[in-house]
This record gives structure tokens, C-alpha cells and sequence, in this order.
């Protein structure tokens, strides 16, 4: 099945899959698709999907819910930034693994600059 070029609803919401799959790792219900592109009717999600599925971006499984596999992503838009990769939450570990370490070395690498509560700081 060959790739023919979205309308611009269209890639729109492939996009908006695109983000729920990176972001949640599952595809959003058909009311969620609606809402974030502005349609009131869940028919008019259903007829952007079926095009979807016509044009060979997406692979729908009848009988599942939220069943639906990304065959062509369409990648970054031009102009935006790449995702290279995730940065773990938490407190700081390894070489920094205390608070007073961590807080010797900000202290030794931007001077006498206040420091947050939580003895930590970061510069981007």
C-alpha cells in the first residue's frame, strides 16, 4: 500500500496519535482525538482514521478497542527539535550521590550562589 499525502486535519491527527503513543505508550479514545482537534462529532474522528487507514498510515484491528498501529510516522516537524533522549527524575546519583557532595561542587563550580531548599541546583 503506497503512502498518499494527508490533508492537513489529517496529519493532524496522526500527529496527535503520534504524541498519546510517545507520551503514554497507548492511542488515545476517540473522544481525546476530538477534543484535541477542535471536532464535536466522534464521526468525524472515525472518517479521519478510515482515511488514515485508506491511505496506509495506520493499521486499525476491528473488534479492539484503541487498537491501532502507526505504520508510516511522519517524524519530527520541520523546524522543531529531536527528542535524543530521556533524563531520569530524581535526585542526583553515581559521583553525586549525597547532597553535600553535590552541593560542594555547585558551590565550587558557580561560587557562593544560593542554592534551593532541597540543596540542589541546575544550570541549563
Amino acid at each position: 500500500m503506497s503512502t498518499l499525502p494527508l490533508t492537513p486535519r489529517q496529519e493532524r491527527l496522526l500527529r496527535i496519535i503520534e504524541a498519546a503513543l510517545a507520551r503514554r505508550g497507548y492511542v488515545p479514545t476517540l473522544q481525546e482525538m476530538a477534543q484535541a482537534m477542535g471536532i464535536a462529532s466522534l464521526q468525524g474522528v472515525k472518517d479521519h482514521l478510515a482515511a488514515l487507514e485508506r491511505k496506509g498510515y495506520v493499521r486499525r484491528f476491528p473488534g479492539r478497542r484503541r487498537a491501532l498501529a502507526v505504520l508510516h510516522p511522519l517524524g519530527p516537524r520541520e523546524g522543531s527539535l529531536p527528542t535524543l533522549g530521556r533524563v531520569a527524575a530524581g535526585g542526583p546519583c553515581g559521583r553525586w550521590s549525597s547532597k553535600q557532595v553535590f552541593s560542594a561542587s555547585v558551590r565550587h563550580c558557580w561560587g557562593q550562589a544560593p542554592i534551593s531548599p532541597c540543596g540542589y541546583r541546575a544550570r541549563v
